[in-house]
């Protein structure tokens, strides 16, 4: 399920984006109305105010429809329209965050091209408040393209040559900027076009992005890093969930698994234990034996003991279960208690117990087997019947190579042989 959830999110996401970088163009853009249909205020020069021929008129100011005649008479003939933005030649608009111009002009007269220009006012460059003391930035525009509504780039206007020379202005700071325009107007430049022209200014808007097209890529990019960060976050909290849910999981399993081992350990243990008298049971005795002999070094004795309770059978039947059960508990302990540490003892079978002895050689066996016979008799055991009860036992060395089982032939046949005596003694096999 999650393989398909990615699926459907690699083929929607390059879809979503593609939408997104389409949507760019269809964001409000940012306008300021210089001149618009009969809004806006403008005044008309000419060179006739000092002296020239020229002149400018008005035809209809509503519309901001005039006249220009440029006449010879001077070297510089002028005649043009201009209009301030804010009335101020000093605090203009603020225009840095436009791109583009949308002009509609239309023209009637000689001329190929007329100059539409923008001043912007900066005193740090000229040092003057001037009215002519703007930045002149200006373009060409051919009147065969003002039939109908064009759009110009702000990038497209250049600063007049003579206005830097005029104010000495470095070549760092003669770039066209916008931030501060005073002054936007339409006049003729060299090689003037003399003869009468008829402009119409119909509109004069300079557009801008509210969100550049290179700020909104990276809007997109950003939302996209941010989505993925939200998505890696969200995933790697629910891995570090998932991690620590199994973590906490694996710590039950290994907590488990060691009750398991302990619970395994004592489960072994108790099946090498006689639960009635602590002692190893045949499997338990066995094993031991195998490890004893496996372990045996060259020359180092093994003996074994094999002990009987004379008379058993009628033991138990005068006893009965719970005391006999405790007898034999006595009796393992008594033949413990007389051996030595390194021994193993086990309960045989029913009345039977046998004693493993490393390190030691066939007579010291014999020796400690009649000990325990001797501590057996002491011990003053009774039961019903009878004084006293006794014990018999077979005693062999293990030869070297020798097999417990052919070693515990010779025991339970020196044991056979002790109980034909009549019992309460130690017979070697």
């Amino acid at each position: 399920m999650k393989n398909r959830s990615n699926l459907v999110f690699l083929i929607i996401a390059p879809v979503i984006t593609l939408i997104l970088l389409g949507c760019h163009k269809l964001l409000p853009v940012r306008s300021v109305a210089i001149i618009a249909d009969s809004k806006g205020e403008a005044h008309l020069y000419a060179d006739n105010h000092s002296g020239g021929n020229s002149e400018a008129i008005w035809l209809d100011e509503k519309t901001h429809a005039w006249q220009c005649r440029l006449r010879t008479g001077t070297d510089f003939p002028f005649c043009g329209m201009s209009t301030l933005p804010t009335g101020s030649h000093i605090q203009g608009l603020d225009l840095s965050k436009m791109d583009k111009i949308r002009l509609h002009i239309g023209y009637s007269g000689p001329a190929k091209k007329i100059r539409f220009y923008i001043r912007n006012y900066d005193p740090e460059i000229t040092g003057s408040d001037e009215l002519d003391a703007g930045k002149f930035m200006f373009v060409q525009l051919n009147t065969s393209d003002l039939a109908d509504e064009i759009t110009l780039n702000l990038s497209e206007f250049s600063v007049a040559d003579w206005w830097i020379d005029r104010y000495d202005v470095p070549r760092s700071r003669a770039r066209p900027n916008f931030n501060n325009v005073v002054n936007i107007g339409i006049d003729f430049a060299s090689p003037f076009p003399y003869g009468d022209h008829i402009i119409a200014v119909r509109k004069i808007h300079f557009l801008g992005e509210w969100i550049t097209a290179e700020h909104w890529y990276l809007s997109i990019i950003a939302l996209w890093i941010t989505a993925f960060i939200i998505f890696a976050s969200v995933r790697w909290y629910q891995f570090y969930g998932h991690a620590l849910k199994n973590s906490r999981r694996i710590a039950e399993l290994a907590s488990y698994n060691e009750q398991l081992q302990t619970k395994k350990e004592e489960y072994k243990y108790l099946s090498k234990i006689d639960a009635l008298t602590g002692a190893l049971n045949r499997f338990g005795f066995t094993q031991a034996v195998e490890n004893v002999l496996d372990k045996r070094q060259p020359g180092e004795p093994v003996s074994l003991i094999l002990f009987s309770i004379d008379h058993f059978k009628r033991v138990k039947d005068n006893m009965g279960l719970n005391e006999t059960d405790a007898f034999l508990q006595k009796v393992a302990s008594l033949i413990a208690d007389n051996s030595r540490t390194n021994h193993v003892i086990s309960r045989w079978e029913g009345e039977e117990f046998i004693l493993l002895c490393p390190d030691t050689v066939g007579s010291s066996g014999y020796i400690l087997a009649d000990q325990i016979r001797k501590s057996m008799v002491a011990a003053a055991f009774s039961h019903r019947g009878a004084s006293s009860i006794t014990i018999s036992a077979g005693v062999a060395e293990i030869d070297p190579n020798e097999s417990f089982a052919s070693a515990f032939k010779k025991i339970d046949d020196a044991l056979f042989k002790a109980r034909s005596l009549g019992g309460n003694c130690i017979i070697m096999g």
